[in-house]
C-alpha cells in the first residue's frame, strides 16, 4: 500500500506542478515550456501504480476493494488528461494501451464474492474507461 500511495502523491505533485489542468494558457505554450517532462513523470507513476497493483492483485483481501479502485482511477484520469493534452508526443498509444489495459486488469480483481454494489461499481469503470479510450482515438 505505501507504493501506491507514494506514485499517488508523485502523480498530485506533477499535476499541481504542471498547473496544466486548470491554466489558461494554449498547450503549445505549456509543452515546451518544460512541463513534457512533468507530463512523462505523471504517465510512469501512473504506469507504475497500474503494474504494481496487477503485480498485487492476486494477495490483496477482499477489505481492500475500494482500495484497488481509488489508486488506479487516479491513474487512469491523469493518463487520460495527459493523453488529451499531449497526444502528439504519444505515436505509439501507449497511454491509449494503459487505459484498454486497465479494463482487463479490473477484471483480474481475485475477489470471489463481490457485492451488488461493487459490480455495479466496476462495471461502471469499465464504461468510464471505454469511453475514454475512445474519446483519445478521436483527439486531434
Amino acid at each position: 500500500m505505501l507504493r501506491l500511495s507514494y506514485h499517488h502523491c508523485v502523480i498530485l505533485i506533477h499535476q499541481a506542478r504542471c498547473r496544466i489542468f486548470q491554466s489558461n494558457q494554449p498547450i503549445d505554450n505549456l509543452i515546451d515550456d518544460g512541463h513534457r517532462i512533468n507530463f512523462q513523470i505523471l504517465i510512469d507513476a501512473s504506469r507504475s501504480t497500474l503494474i504494481y497493483l496487477e503485480k498485487a492483485l492476486p494477495v490483496l483481501a477482499h477489505e481492500c476493494f475500494w482500495v484497488i479502485i481509488f489508486y488506479p482511477m487516479t491513474a487512469i484520469s491523469t493518463i487520460f488528461s495527459v493523453a488529451l493534452l499531449d497526444n502528439r508526443s504519444d505515436p505509439g498509444n501507449e497511454r491509449l494501451k494503459l487505459l484498454q489495459g486497465f479494463t482487463r486488469l479490473i477484471r483480474q480483481i481475485p475477489i470471489k464474492r463481490l457485492t451488488v454494489a461493487e459490480i455495479s461499481h466496476l462495471e461502471f469503470i469499465e464504461e468510464v474507461v471505454e469511453e475514454m479510450s475512445r474519446l483519445v482515438l478521436i483527439a486531434p
